[in-house]
């Protein structure tokens, strides 16, 4: 099944944990906070109208605009990124396959190899590579996400948008770019 688990599937996923947060809240609105693919994720969500938040937070997020230019970034970090996954058989942590690799793609090079390290452990050895595909290309309505905002309108910042000043994958210019449609 991980092989195979899309876009959609984890949005369901996401539709049915998001009924017992607002079950626990007794049905107050939460806000909705995403970092990386988790922040395409949280987009997604929005866009199909499966859950509805106060605000948005999105930290270093897969760009609703599609996710290529990240890609293409890491391929740039990474020379060796296609050829590594392709002897790896495609493994979907041959990216991060090593120490070195998680620290270059995630933390700067004076974070605590130690640190990172721990970081690492918490990583899973398997994910879809299914799913990140359903964000290569413009994958949501910025229209809809806004309209399932309860916030937008009613505060002055509904959906805050951050880009780390030296993150490697999504950088500066498409968190900026990010807003523009908003």
């Amino acid at each position: 099944m991980t092989w195979l688990t899309g876009l959609t599937d984890l949005a369901k996923d996401v539709r049915y944990a998001w009924d017992e947060v607002l079950r626990r809240e007794n049905g107050r609105l939460p806000v909705l906070v995403g970092h990386s693919s988790g922040g395409g994720l949280a987009q997604y969500v929005l866009s199909e109208g499966l859950v509805r938040v106060e605000a948005l937070v999105l930290c270093g997020a897969v760009p609703g605009f599609g996710a290529l230019g990240v890609y293409w970034n890491w391929a740039k970090l990474d020379p060796w990124f296609l050829i590594r996954s392709y002897l790896h058989l495609m493994h979907p942590r041959s990216p991060l396959s090593s120490i070195d690799l998680v620290q270059q793609a995630f933390f700067s090079p004076q974070f605590p190899r130690a640190k990172v390290e721990q970081w690492q452990r918490w990583m899973p050895n398997w994910e879809s590579m299914l799913w990140p595909l359903g964000m290569m290309r413009p994958f949501v309505s910025f229209q809809r996400i806004l309209q399932n905002v309860a916030g937008a309108g009613k505060v002055e910042v509904p959906i805050c948008i951050m880009a780390g000043g030296d993150d490697k994958l999504v950088d500066a210019k498409k968190s900026e770019k990010t807003s523009d449609p908003i």
